[in-house]
């Protein structure tokens, strides 16, 4: 392709997109249908090849920003205003993401710090947390059952697990958070881990405290299947449990504790487990899964 032909190119793809924006600006105005977040002006003139008139990112409340170069989003309806819905809470592991490599690790840093605490050795270490785990479904709940106390354990596994190993940043994860937030949904989140653990994680993901409008540790509550934590939750935000939707990885552990408090929920899992308002495969479906509630 010539000088030339690349330059044509290019003009004819600004007029394109510039024209579209307009478009889709007019149109959101009169129907007030689509909420823009622009950093500046919504009809801006970003450099915009044609090539990138033929990309599509991977997730639908992205595409037609990306498309068009504005940040658009792209949900008018989040069930927010049917539903009441007005803060979303996330568990951390297994929800945010999902590592095996980073579960063995973890696994492996558990037996240790076990050994340690109780001073016995490996083997009957990896004994104990199998009887308690498959006793009462997280090695959280099963210290008080070992005897060990929850935040010395915690202090020790901090200093064992390196999560960025096996953690790889989700930027995507950022921008969900910050369109929930632009429509005035508070999000947060509640976790079995330490906050310094969790803290860990998080940043191996990109994201900091300053992404939340709360965190629940179990440094603050007693861990799930507590509700204990799930109060704290809607004492610290003002709501009312209907007022809630939970993300969660485990149906009986986390997801189901919920529910019954009166939340609205959705599990992340590969499969179906339980009886949750909303099933995702991954995180990041959430907003194209919201339709799916009861509006």
């Amino acid at each position: 392709m010539t000088d030339g032909s690349l330059k044509l190119e290019n003009t004819l793809a600004k007029i394109l997109a510039k024209n579209i924006k307009t478009l889709i600006v007019t149109i959101a105005r009169m129907i007030g249908s689509i909420p823009l977040i622009t950093a500046s002006a919504a009809i801006s003139e970003p450099p915009v090849h044609v090539g990138l008139l033929r990309r599509v990112s991977s997730h639908r409340y992205f595409r037609l920003g990306d498309l068009l170069g504005i940040k658009l989003f792209q949900y008018p309806n989040l069930c927010k205003t049917e539903l009441g819905i007005k803060a979303i809470i996330f568990d951390i592991d297994g929800t945010l993401y999902y590592s095996s490599s980073y579960l063995r690790h973890l696994t492996r840093a558990v037996i240790e710090a076990l050994a340690e605490l109780m001073e016995v050795n490996l083997r009957e270490a990896e004994i104990k947390f199998r009887s308690v785990k498959n006793r009462v479904k997280t090695i959280s709940m099963g210290l008080k059952l070992l005897g060990i106390d929850r935040h010395r354990f915690y202090e020790v596994i901090v200093e064992k697990v390196e999560p960025c190993k096996y953690i790889k940043p989700r930027p995507e994860l950022k921008r969900l958070l910050a369109n929930l937030k632009a429509n005035k949904i508070k999000v947060g989140c509640h976790t079995n881990s330490s906050r310094k653990l969790a803290e860990k994680v998080l940043r191996c993901l990109g994201l900091s405290l300053k992404d939340f409008d709360l965190m629940i540790t179990c440094d603050d509550v007693e861990p799930k299947p507590s509700e204990e934590g799930y109060l704290a939750a809607m004492k610290t935000l003002g709501l009312k449990p209907d007022e809630i939707l939970y993300v969660g990885d485990r149906w009986e552990v986390e997801v189901e504790p919920a529910k019954r408090l009166g939340m609205k929920t959705a599990l992340v899992s590969p499969k179906l487990r339980g009886d949750p308002d909303m099933h995702l495969k991954d995180v990041m479906e959430l907003l194209d899964k919201l339709d799916e509630l009861d509006c």
